[in-house]
């Protein structure tokens, strides 16, 4: 039996070891931090906060945030889900103006190769500095047959938005077609009308 106390004793001992060792550490330990998988968070700025080049930079194409170039070198912070600042609008719609009268004004002009590259510069401006989709508002003037002594001027869509039709419209009519359209979408603000 003295042997099997011994090999008691020897048992009783190595688990107390054991206990000891895996015992939590005294309170004088820092636990090292565990690193974590999570992103940084994006920096998020105020609608319409005016900022500069650097920040424009930071603020990226990531995100829901866009930092709108204005024509006086500074940038106007836009987000893809809600309305457009005021400023912002008004430079697109500027944009878009000089465009649709040089271009909506010439019948012989409307389908040259480097009046179709402005008008996507247009569109690409406004998606790219805003992250929306855009839909753009024309001008166009055409011949409405080939026996059309005259050309006759509307406006159409063209982008996103509602499907373009053979209907000869005004700006205004135009602009409620849109306007109505828009108002049947889920988020209307993923979309930047540009009112040319």
């Amino acid at each position: 039996m003295r042997s099997s106390s011994h090999v008691l004793a020897v048992a009783v001992l190595i688990a107390s070891f054991g206990l000891t060792a895996c015992s939590a550490p005294s309170s004088d330990v820092t636990a090292s931090p565990i690193a974590s998988s999570a992103a940084p968070a994006e920096p998020t700025f105020a609608v319409g906060a005016v900022v500069d080049a650097a920040t424009a930079q930071e603020i990226g194409m990531a995100g829901s945030q866009r930092a709108y170039p204005m024509a006086d070198g500074s940038f106007v912070v836009v987000d893809r889900g809600e309305p457009l600042p005021e400023a912002v609008q008004a430079d697109i719609d500027a944009k878009a103006v000089a465009f649709s009268e040089a271009w909506g004004s010439d019948a012989q002009s409307a389908a040259t190769s480097a009046s179709l590259r402005a008008r996507e510069k247009v569109m690409a401006d406004a998606s790219g500095g805003t992250g929306k989709r855009p839909i753009l508002i024309l001008k166009m003037t055409a011949y409405e047959t080939a026996e059309a002594e005259m050309p006759t001027t509307f406006w159409m869509v063209n982008g996103a938005g509602p499907a373009p039709d053979a209907v000869r419209r005004s700006r205004e009519e135009m602009t409620a077609i849109v306007n109505e359209w828009l108002a049947q979408q889920d988020d209307p603000d993923l979309y930047v009308v540009i009112h040319g």
